[in-house]
């Protein structure tokens, strides 16, 4: 069966400096990573206080709902909860398709993305 997204919705989570996370959503990867790199007016608080180093994950899901679930998940995750499932990103889609009944699927160009993160640098 063929399935057409109307908009791509991205659930990434960030790594800061101080080596916290931060999990957010977005329709535009590239430009968010730049919002919250140079901590502009759209940035996150998170952001403007702890400076990001890395992307670590990115998700894919096909409509808002979806994402915004998924990032609510995420969100209520422990630190260590983040870091096991970052470790083996195919286990946060098991949990969140086995636990929520949330389909996503991984971004699997970081390299791209962490290559525009560090010319912003």
């Amino acid at each position: 069966m063929l399935v057409f997204m109307d908009k791509i919705y991205y659930i990434y989570i960030i790594r800061s400096e101080k080596n916290t996370l931060y999990t957010g959503i977005t329709t535009d990867i590239f430009r968010r990573v730049e919002e919250h790199f140079y901590q502009r007016k759209k940035a996150a608080r998170y952001t403007k206080s702890f400076k990001i180093e890395n992307i670590e994950m990115v998700l894919i899901a096909n409509n808002r709902a979806i994402a915004s679930k998924a990032e609510y998940y995420l969100k209520s995750f422990s630190k260590d909860k983040k870091e096991k499932f970052l470790r083996n990103p195919l286990l946060i889609v098991e949990d969140l398709y086995n636990v929520k009944q949330i389909n996503v699927l991984i971004y699997h160009h970081l390299d791209q993305i962490n290559e525009f993160l560090k010319k912003l640098k």
